[in-house]
């Protein structure tokens, strides 16, 4: 997994576990959630991604991406949230929350780099569409192209300056039913996502499932992901991580507030 030793002084003096994160941010979830099932000693620092708070020189001193969350062990820098679950596993191991079997160590490298990677595509244009959130403020664009490489994620940010598309957000509606499929599946059968032992696959997923139920995605025709989805809402863990959560939102209500956005944006 790709980790770094800064060459800043201030970072590098930092000792334990620091993790910069964000409240209501899917990738920060699935990384507190693990801190906290393995009951690990962190500080927090706390950032609002509204107020491009990840763009403050600060900040990029420990990752010139701008990218959240990051992780700051003794020194260390590790970015993007499924190599921090990696790192996290292999440093602290007890509780063991990684398959030992190969087969299913592979199946679960596939589940959480899938949760990590398909957001931009999935959950992501859906829930900005519906919510109406800006990812980034017009003013802040330029800078961050000049700070991420990836151009993919810059484009993904203008779009959702722009507004998505219809087409781009019914492309989105069906992945995630297309992903919420493949996990009923699987749940029908077993407890949880891989090897039926709870572990990184279901910490990955269930940032991503808990904001697509809360925000009123269509889940009815997965009784099988709601009661896996109530289950580790109800872990322990899961209270620490991710605190009080916002009210679900019903789907009567969500319609036509997306009728009336499309309206002011058209």
């Amino acid at each position: 997994m790709p980790t770094r030793t800064s060459t800043e002084p201030s970072v590098q003096a930092l000792t334990g576990l620091h993790l910069y994160h964000a409240k209501l941010s899917n990738s920060s979830m699935r990384v507190r959630l693990l801190l906290e099932e393995k009951r690990l000693a962190w500080a927090s620092h706390l950032l609002d991604a509204t107020k491009q708070d990840n763009l403050a020189e600060s900040y990029l001193r420990i990752n010139p991406t701008s990218l959240i969350p990051a992780l700051v062990h003794d020194g260390v820098v590790v970015t993007e949230s499924s190599d921090i679950l990696y790192y996290l596993e292999e440093h602290f191991a007890e509780p063991r929350l990684a398959p030992v079997e190969e087969g299913e160590r592979a199946e679960m490298r596939e589940w959480v780099d899938l949760a990590a990677s398909s957001h931009p595509t999935t959950l992501k244009p859906w829930m900005y569409a519906i919510t109406g959130t800006l990812t980034k403020r017009p003013e802040d664009m330029e800078r961050y192209r000049e700070l991420q490489s990836d151009p993919d994620l810059v484009a993904f940010h203008q779009r959702s300056l722009d507004g998505f598309s219809d087409e781009e957000v019914a492309d989105a509606v069906e992945r995630n039913h297309a992903i919420l499929a493949r996990m009923e599946g699987g749940l029908t059968e077993a407890p949880w996502l891989v090897g039926g032992v709870y572990g990184l696959a279901d910490i990955a997923w269930f940032p991503n499932v808990l904001l697509l139920d809360l925000l009123g995605f269509p889940m009815s025709d997965y009784p099988a992901v709601r009661r896996w989805l109530a289950v580790v809402r109800s872990r322990p863990a899961a209270g620490r991580a991710i605190g009080s959560s916002p009210f679900r939102l019903p789907g009567w209500l969500l319609r036509p507030v997306i009728r009336l956005r499309k309206a002011l944006r058209g």
